[in-house]
């Protein structure tokens, strides 16, 4: 174990603690894919990595782990920060020349359209400055989660001393995911389409357990089964009954601590590869037997001693197969099947097409990228897909990394990926045998996401995020614990291992490392109440749509009266502290524009109804200037307010913007579905 004070044990204890909680936590908040549940587990993250670095700066001998691998971590947040600041448009015109083509005609039009609640036309040429991202605010927006990420794994890997804090922290979360499995289970067996029995997803979709996507649920389940199978195999293998035992000692020690954990362990490993097969996620379980499979072969060369370790994995994949016979193999070889049409037809599969369309966009974006998180507001202008359904992610991530970092992020963050494997495979021959069995089972869990992410967007969902983060965090604390002593292969090694260990163990002096960590320290203190603010407008924007639905309930016109009323005062908070979210502000347009069509509210009330629409249109496009919906809300709300010739600019716009101008029209309501309902109608 490091040396550490005991203050500063237990501080960091306290700091691992509170980002395991968020870990636990993030998955049952439907998946964190809301702003404001994402922000509160930001929060509870953002607290821990204050308390970590404040005991770092407290500490006598400050010293952090992967020094490597956090510069190039800590790099990635910074390139993201330059994308989402505000530069001269000559460089934007030379990096980004989607940023620079849109935002010179959104400040002509703007400059064009005033109300009275809006700013000055003089103004408004300012308001969307020039910048690599085509997006600023969603850029920000993302930053915050980015940070949040990398601040777990940062503080999980530096606080996880010794094997009892690996250990505890990963049993935590994978209690929490064995309940999270049985009870998505149970769901799917009754049949409910909403989360839980009680929750109905705003956007719809096909629900699984706590997520609104199954693919996304049998992800993160994907991730728990690695670690619940390093626990087992770290357990004492149930082989070991038969050790020198007469049948009165083996039964004695199936009631043991060490049995009884084993076998917990084995029935919860085989419970979530059971639910994964039930998500009927084809990525999911495809991607887990690939994973399986490969390391079976990789353990079939391996040292001997690992030998019980690829036995352990054959047996659970025995075991995942026969509850599938047992669970209903019907359903699970007609969903797989279906693979067979997708392989006749790759090409019109919407997979492949949302992909090729998603190159065109790195082709004329390729160095820098349009922005971190702004696939959305971009996808548009390039999908050949009709506009019926709405894309928020491109069904692969790896591609939507390239998309919105461009090469130059996409390749600092596959550099952190190869510097932390690098670290792996530096200590691995002097890592303890318990923590490199841990270690196997985490691979289950790095693998699994790695593959699945080629054909879907389980990464953009934050409690799937950092559940990456938690599981490659303990995987790179585990090669920390070394042998007492070294082995023999170790020694004939000796002079290049000592090398290897020389580089990655160097520390950096205390001194810098302090003055490090008390910007770091300051920065979190300076982020952390703008992220409530923000949770504060995301949390008027859930109360506005509370009042929207209940106004499909009330029966008189004093109580729908009293009800716009209250959703007008939750859109003015909404507009004050969450400006940035385009898509908010979008539909809190559509909804004040159609109530102010109602004539059973007083004509001065539908007045500043059309007012507040224009206003909230206004900003929604300067948040999001290439998507064309925002310019299609604020085309209606001019037209609402009697600006013809303005709105008719709008809808120009908004007509330049996709690949299919005829299908932007003024007055027909199109289907947009977020990419969890258009999911459904993916073959």
């Amino acid at each position: 174990m490091d040396r550490a004070t005991k203050t500063q044990r237990i501080l960091e204890s306290l700091a691992r603690w509170l980002v395991t909680a968020a870990v636990v936590l993030a998955p049952w908040l439907f998946g964190s894919t809301d702003p404001w549940a994402y922000l509160l587990i930001s929060g509870l993250v953002g607290s821990g990595g204050i308390i970590w670095l404040f005991a770092l700066v407290c500490s006598p001998a400050p010293r952090i782990r992967i020094p490597g691998m956090t510069a190039l971590l800590l790099g990635l947040i910074a390139y993201a920060a330059i994308q989402g600041s505000p530069m001269p448009a000559s460089i934007t015109k030379v990096f980004n020349k989607i940023s620079y083509t849109v935002t010179d005609p959104a400040r002509s039009v703007l400059a064009q359209v005033a109300t009275a609640t809006t700013p000055t036309p003089a103004a408004a040429p300012n308001i969307i400055p020039s910048s690599l991202s085509i997006s600023l605010p969603a850029t920000r927006s993302s930053i915050g989660l980015m940070i949040a990420c990398v601040l777990a794994f940062l503080v999980l890997v530096n606080t996880s001393r010794g094997w009892s804090d690996i250990n505890r922290a990963a049993g935590v979360v994978v209690v929490s995911a064995f309940i999270m499995a049985v009870l998505g289970m149970v769901h799917k067996l009754s049949g409910s389409q909403e989360i839980f029995w009680f929750h109905t997803p705003r956007f719809g979709g096909n629900v699984f357990g706590p997520f609104t996507n199954r693919n996304h649920f049998a992800a993160y389940i994907n991730m728990a089964l690695g670690l619940v199978l390093g626990l087992f195999l770290t357990s004492r293998p149930l082989g070991q009954a038969g050790a020198g035992m007469d049948w009165r000692e083996r039964l004695a020690w199936f009631s043991s601590r060490g049995a009884s954990r084993s076998l917990l362990a084995a029935f919860a490993v085989v419970i979530m590869g059971a639910a994964v097969c039930m998500s009927l996620s084809r990525g999911a379980i495809l991607s887990l037997a690939l994973t399986l499979g490969g390391l079976c072969l990789l353990l079939g060369r391996a040292h001997p001693a690992l030998a019980k370790a690829r036995a352990t994995l054959i047996a659970v994949s025995v075991a995942m197969i026969a509850l599938m016979l047992i669970l209903g193999v019907r359903e699970i070889v007609q969903r797989m099947g279906s693979l067979k049409e997708v392989a006749s037809n790759p090409f019109a599969d919407m997979r492949f097409i949302v992909t090729r369309d998603s190159l065109g966009i790195i082709a004329d974006a390729p160095l820098l990228g349009t922005g971190f998180g702004t696939f959305r507001h971009v996808y548009t202008m390039y999908q050949t897909p009709p506009l019926t359904l709405r894309w928020l992610h491109a069904h692969n991530d790896w591609v939507q990394l390239f998309v919105e970092a461009g090469l130059l992020g996409a390749g600092l963050f596959i550099a952190a990926i190869l510097a932390g494997l690098l670290v792996v495979r530096r200590r691995l021959t002097d890592t303890a045998d318990t923590p490199r069995l841990m270690l196997l089972g985490i691979s289950v869990s790095l693998g699994t996401i790695a593959f699945h992410s080629f054909i879907d967007y389980g990464l953009h969902k934050p409690a799937n995020t950092l559940m990456l983060a938690f599981c490659a965090a303990l995987g790179i604390a585990a090669v920390h614990l070394r042998r007492t002593s070294p082995t023999p292969a170790a020694s004939r090694t000796q002079p290049v291992a000592a090398a290897l260990r020389a580089v990655d163990s160097r520390p950096l002096p205390p001194g810098l490392l302090r003055v490090l960590a008390l910007v770091a320290l300051a920065g979190l203190v300076w982020l952390l109440p703008l992220r409530m603010r923000e949770l504060r407008g995301q949390l008027a924007f859930s109360r506005f749509l509370y009042l929207k639905r209940l106004t499909e309930k009330v029966s008189t016109s004093e109580e729908l009266a009293r009800t716009v009323s209250g959703a007008r005062s939750e859109a003015m908070l909404v507009n004050a502290f969450a400006r940035y979210d385009a898509d908010a502000l979008a539909e809190l347009t559509s909804a004040l524009l159609r109530w102010s069509g109602d004539a059973t509210l007083d004509r001065g009330e539908r007045a500043a109804l059309s007012q507040q629409a224009a206003s909230l249109a206004f900003w929604s496009v300067c948040a999001a200037p290439s998507d064309y919906l925002p310019w299609l809300s604020l085309a209606r709300t001019q037209m609402s307010l009697g600006h013809w010739d303005e709105a008719d600019l709008c809808l120009q716009r908004a007509r330049e913007l996709v690949r299919h101008p005829a299908d932007v029209k003024m007055f027909e309501i199109l289907r947009h579905r977020e990419s969890d309902a258009a999911e459904r109608q993916i073959p």
